[in-house]
């Protein structure tokens, strides 16, 4: 049967769902303009399906959160969606705005994308002052978040990329991703490209973020007043980021002096080409790359975090028989930053070495990390440098676990803009709504998804006040 269009009958919860559940196997659903208030968590499972979900625009299709976010779980999620491996999907043309407020930092995400599709679009969606996370990414998916706006004023996190089942590992914690070779310039990724990011200002939430061996490409944004981050293999059976490639995008901290633009705490890649900027005068950012080893331990045996972990991983201390204990101070680190692909496998909730039977270093190879054509415009009367190694020199070397200004031999970054973008649904389809009932191309000259780009906000601390001019209340 040749695709259609399936038309909500409005933006309410329930409308939504309804039309969702009579989509078929390529279907678009379209979510009319309109502001509504969802209530009540929504999930939404693809099954044997490719969908794309359409809103009528980020300035007409807007969505007030307020799914309570007390307690966590599943029900806090403002919209979760199961994807199956070999379908696409799309989400497109929508605002979310914030309403209900994770006061106890759980964290569960605004959207939440699980599954294995390898073909997955997220474009041209606001979110404005989230009461948590914006997206999350879990399992094996692949695919690209382009021309998506972040207003993170409240400190809550952009996207947070998690591959736990990835080449499916049913254990969940990125095993497999540290198994499985780097394909740094593949679409084996998560891409988030052309998006905006208005930080609070306030280090440690980040525009991006990631663990359970996710791998990201973070290139061609704009991030003001914020950072990208990530975990390592530090203090939970989950495993580190496993790649990145940061390339591209524009840094600045026009009102005050951040501490750093890329935070690099896990794992290999590259990062090129990236400015980190302030106002020109007293502003800007202290460092454009730092990098970390949350587990390390300094000679004295200080924590260089700040912390202590405990099982599984527990510190690297030069005798923990989680790290590889050749060099210095336990070098090298499990999963550490420079170090990659695993020869042994771990497996299991309480972590074991499948080759040795025990708890043992799965032996990463060795990585490198790669900077150049990086630059950072300079603070007036302060002193800031482009990268630094944050307390454990001894266990990042450079020329042996990264390289400064050095191209990273025979890389090529994929194709921009990503494949996936390109256009939108053929315009001569036909289409039905929620009913069941055919239309033919019923929404041919109405506007497109999109619209005009937010205004950019100042950084500043959100004041989690209820929006006004709601209507549409869905419980």
């Amino acid at each position: 049967m040749k695709a259609g269009t399936i038309n909500a009958v409005s933006g309410a919860r329930s409308d939504v769902a309804r039309a969702i559940a009579s989509a078929r196997d390529g279907d678009t659903v379209f979510i009319p303009a309109g502001t509504t208030t969802w209530a009540n968590a929504l999930i939404t499972t693809a099954g044997s399906r490719s969908l794309t979900i359409q809103g009528a625009g980020t300035e007409q299709t807007i969505i007030y959160d307020n799914v309570p976010k007390a307690g966590g779980g599943n029900q806090s999620v403002f919209w979760s969606f199961n994807l199956t491996a070999g379908k696409s999907f799309r989400l497109t043309g929508i605002t979310v705005r914030g309403q209900a407020q994770d006061a106890q930092n759980y964290n569960n995400g605004t959207l939440v994308f699980s599954g294995g599709s390898h073909a997955v679009r997220i474009d041209h969606v606001n979110f404005i002052q989230p009461g948590t996370g914006c997206m999350i990414f879990n399992g094996d998916i692949w695919g690209v978040v382009d021309h998506c706006y972040f207003d993170l004023t409240g400190f809550h996190q952009g996207v947070q990329i998690h591959h736990g089942n990835w080449n499916g590992d049913t254990g969940g914690w990125g095993d497999g991703s540290f198994e499985d070779q780097l394909h740094l310039g593949t679409e084996k990724a998560i891409y988030i490209e052309d998006c905006a990011f208005q930080g609070s200002g306030t280090p440690g939430a980040g525009a991006i973020d990631g663990t359970f061996g996710g791998r990201f490409v973070f290139r061609h944004n704009t991030v003001t007043a914020d950072q990208v981050g990530m975990h390592g293999t530090e203090g939970f059976r989950g495993r580190g980021l496993r790649s990145f490639e940061i390339y591209e995008n524009t840094f600045t901290s026009p009102n005050g002096i951040f501490f750093v633009g890329c935070y690099i705490r896990s794992g290999t890649g590259v990062i090129f080409n990236n400015a980190f900027n302030g106002d020109g005068g007293g502003t800007g950012y202290r460092y454009g790359i730092d990098l970390v080893i949350y587990r390390a331990t300094t000679t004295a045996g200080r924590s260089c975090s700040g912390n202590n972990f405990g099982a599984p991983w527990g510190m690297a201390t030069g005798s923990n028989p989680w790290d590889g204990n050749t060099g210095v101070r336990g070098y090298p680190v499990l999963d550490q930053v420079g170090r990659g692909a695993c020869a042994d496998r771990v497996r299991g909730d309480n972590p074991i070495n499948q080759t040795t039977g025990t708890a043992s270093w799965p032996h990463n190879a060795s990585e490198p990390v790669y900077e150049w054509g990086n630059t950072i415009q300079s603070i007036r009367g302060e002193t800031n440098q482009l990268l630094t190694v944050q307390c454990t020199d001894e266990l990042l070397q450079q020329g042996r676990d990264y390289f400064r200004a050095t191209e990273m031999p025979a890389y090529t970054p994929y194709a921009y803009p990503h494949p996936l973008t390109k256009g939108l649904p053929p315009s001569e389809q036909r289409t039905r709504n929620a009913t069941g009932n055919l239309q033919h191309d019923a929404h041919k000259n109405r506007r497109p998804w999109g619209g005009k780009t937010p205004e950019r906000k100042q950084a500043k601390k959100g004041t989690n006040q209820l929006p006004e001019g709601q209507e549409n209340v869905d419980n």
